[in-house]
């Protein structure tokens, strides 16, 4: 109980920095400042409930229509206007995928300071959080990315009503759940066999099998009356391939491959100061497999529409199931005393600050070079310091 509280803490805390370093800006304003167009669409649902709106919208937009719906109907039966639903939603679904996110972190742990440590790498990515919070427009991120950690909530402490739930919130808010399942299954199969056994794990992963792609298939249905045709073809989804043959630019595919990991840099730096001694056939474990096919889902879509359809996305939509990579890292690294001492964790203070930051949604405005200068700065220093606790390590 005592550690629960604790873990509510690290989570509400997290969200309050968040909250206070985010750059204050009017709803509509926000949207032109990030380029979140697609939130216009999503007006146009919450505007219309508690109906369907009349004006046809892209389809996939159309799918994600409840998170939006939802708000529309708050504002409609409560008064208050949709964008301070908006923000009240995405705040409160924000501060509960924190806490969760801090528990699992806390659970795999077992050790405060390493909870701090990982969960702040986590919870203050600009990539995570921060920007759903500074453009509440895009709740449906938020409401995904709870779903990602319920799910992994769920297997880390083998409880399958949170995968359900999870599961639940995933779907109706992307419809990239769909890259999330197979690493799922695997997980879960791993985590569930010895407490279920086979037929009875089996017939749990065919259950969070029917449950996504039934409602995946009611959305899409009920969506239909005012979605557009689909516009996200195999050739959008694999447009790196022709633009590999035909306009290839090593800058840009450097630069793309470099927003699609910048999330994930600060755990692989873990991983390659801290992973326990390399035995293949041990790493591919189904449950390790699963971790790493959960974060891959998510890095394939973005990464093979290419970078002139995604520049600029890369980042958000790796993020969506950074979780699940992070508890790869933590299963298969053996952690020592991160921060023994005063200046280890001012140390760690200022690594946090120089990660957290992000030129156009913290309070701070600044040219996109900032952000660049302050990432690189973030993870060389947490390299270095990684690097001189291994090798103190080593010499004891």
């Amino acid at each position: 109980m005592k550690n629960n509280i604790y873990v509510i803490c690290f989570g509400l805390f997290a969200f309050l920095i968040l909250f206070l370093t985010n750059l204050p800006m009017d709803f509509y304003e926000s949207i032109e400042w990030v380029t979140a167009t697609d939130v216009y669409s999503y007006l146009k649902i919450a505007n219309a409930a508690p109906e369907f709106p009349k004006e046809k919208i892209a389809y996939h937009f159309a799918y994600r229509f409840i998170p939006h719906y939802l708000v529309g109907w708050v504002s409609h039966f409560s008064g208050f206007s949709i964008t301070w639903v908006y923000y009240l939603l995405n705040h409160i679904f924000s501060a509960i995928g924190l806490c969760f996110a801090a528990k699992v972190i806390w659970d795999l742990t077992k050790d405060t300071n390493l909870t701090i440590y990982l969960f702040g790498l986590f919870a203050l990515s600009p990539f995570v959080f921060r920007m759903n919070m500074f453009m509440p427009g895009l709740i449906a991120d938020t409401i995904h990315t709870l779903g990602i950690v319920l799910i992994i909530y769920g297997l880390v402490s083998k409880g399958v009503p949170f995968i359900f739930i999870g599961l639940i919130l995933a779907t109706i808010s992307k419809q990239m759940v769909l890259l999330v399942l197979p690493g799922l299954v695997l997980v879960s199969y791993s985590v569930f066999i010895g407490k279920y056994g086979m037929w009875r794990t089996i017939l749990i992963n065919v259950l969070f099998l029917v449950v996504t792609l039934v409602l995946y298939s009611f959305l899409n249905y009920e969506s239909r009356e005012f979605a557009l045709i689909n516009s996200i073809t195999p050739k959008v989804l694999f447009a790196i391939v022709p633009w590999f043959l035909e306009k290839f630019e090593l800058r840009l595919f450097l630069e793309h491959l470099f927003r699609i990991f910048l999330p994930a840099l600060p755990f692989l730096l873990f991983y390659f100061f801290l992973h326990k001694k390399f035995e293949f056939r041990q790493l591919l474990t189904l449950e390790n497999v699963g971790y790493l096919l959960m974060f891959l889902g998510p890095v394939a879509y973005a990464f093979l529409p290419g970078p002139v359809i995604q520049m600029g996305n890369q980042s958000r939509y790796t993020s969506l199931a950074l979780l699940g990579f992070l508890v790869f890292v933590i299963k298969n690294s053996n952690f020592v005393n991160l921060v023994p001492n005063t200046f280890s964790k001012v140390i760690f203070a200022l690594i946090l600050l120089l990660y957290t930051y992000h030129h156009r949604y913290c309070v701070f405005t600044a040219p996109q070079v900032v952000t660049l200068i302050t990432q690189i700065s973030a993870l060389i220093v947490l390299g270095f310091q990684l690097g001189y606790i291994k090798r103190k390590s080593d010499a004891a």
